[in-house]
């Protein structure tokens, strides 16, 4: 028989890739800057963990793979986001606290790394009774929304998982259901026989 590209079969209860799954489903989905090693790193300890028995759970195990992917994607977006708020967090924070002639330029220096402006940025905050902490606290006011969006889509994310693994966990619960009545009914069979011969 002629295998045609993509198809994927099962033999003697080990999956066998007739053609590349990544193929069949779609490359992996990363970005640019996202580490190929990472994803695969990922995915193989995902594979140990699940260890999927047919091409079904092959299927959810990609999908909890991408899923779980998109999760830690979101969650350094987070950060990143937060980080890069800050900036406009300590503006923000200095803006009715000080008369300060050119804080926009001491803002941008900090932001840049600055050395000046990082020790007049501490020697403000000192005089106010300030901290790194409200500047945090003002960047993350600055980008509430964005992050309520981030954190939902990861929730979305996690549930879609979730719910992936919940079908496996199904599916061979279902499996070992059919496994224990297919062996209920051998045990019956064996009983009858035994006593139409002790009968006999």
């Amino acid at each position: 028989m002629v295998k045609r590209p993509h198809q994927l079969e099962e033999r003697q209860g080990q999956l066998v890739d007739i053609a590349d799954l990544d193929e069949l489903l779609g490359p992996p989905p990363l970005l640019p800057n996202e580490s190929t090693a990472d994803y695969e790193g990922l995915r193989a300890r995902l594979r140990a963990k699940i260890a999927p028995r047919d091409v079904i759970e092959e299927i959810w195990l990609r999908d909890i793979l991408d899923l779980q992917w998109e999760v830690l994607r979101m969650r350094r977006l987070k950060s990143r986001l937060l980080s890069n708020s800050s900036p406009a967090g300590l503006e923000s924070l200095l803006r009715r606290r000080v008369n300060y002639r050119d804080l926009e330029s001491l803002v941008q220096g900090w932001g840049h790394g600055d050395k000046e402006s990082i020790k007049q940025v501490d020697r403000l905050l000192k005089q106010l009774d300030l901290s790194i902490d409200d500047i945090d606290a003002h960047s993350l006011l600055k980008t509430l929304d964005s992050m309520e969006r981030i954190d939902r889509m990861i929730a979305q994310a996690e549930a879609r998982r979730n719910n992936a693994l919940r079908e496996i966990e199904r599916s061979r619960e279902t499996a070992a259901r059919r496994m224990r009545a297919a062996l209920s009914e051998e045990d019956d069979s064996l009983i009858s026989v035994e006593v139409q011969g002790a009968s006999a």
